[in-house]
């Protein structure tokens, strides 16, 4: 005859047993994603201090290389901030060479201007 006590008892302890294998891997699952996060978050973080810091640092030079630098930055910045970040927010792929395709103005996202603070050498002055 079966022992239904014994039986049962070996049952709850393999159940257990898969259950407490289960909660550590929920656990290196949520754990490997929080790190992915923070590395993401930091990895954004500097590049967004360095665009920062070459715009800055490209005060200093003369023109042309002046409007050049900063000219390609703020590109760089359109680019990520109309064509990148909305596919991967919607999670779709980013394409490697997007199509450019007309947009509505109500759906494209305004391009990134800075404010120059500084007036070119060579710009003429307005109060004359």
């Amino acid at each position: 005859m079966v022992d239904w006590l014994a039986t049962q008892s070996a049952l709850v302890l393999f159940v257990g047993v898969v259950a407490g294998l289960y909660a550590v891997m929920v656990a290196f699952v949520i754990v490997n994603e929080w790190q992915s996060f923070a590395d993401a978050q930091a990895k954004t973080s500097d590049e967004s201090a360095a665009l920062a810091a070459t715009y800055a640092a490209a005060s200093t030079l003369n023109e042309p290389a002046r409007s050049e630098i900063q000219g390609a930055v703020l590109h760089y910045v359109n680019t990520l901030v109309c064509d990148e970040f909305p596919p991967i927010s919607r999670s779709t792929p980013v394409p490697t060479v997007a199509p450019r395709t007309p947009r509505s103005p109500s759906t494209r996202p305004r391009p990134v201007t800075v404010p120059h603070s500084r007036r070119s050498p060579t710009a003429p002055s307005s109060a004359s």
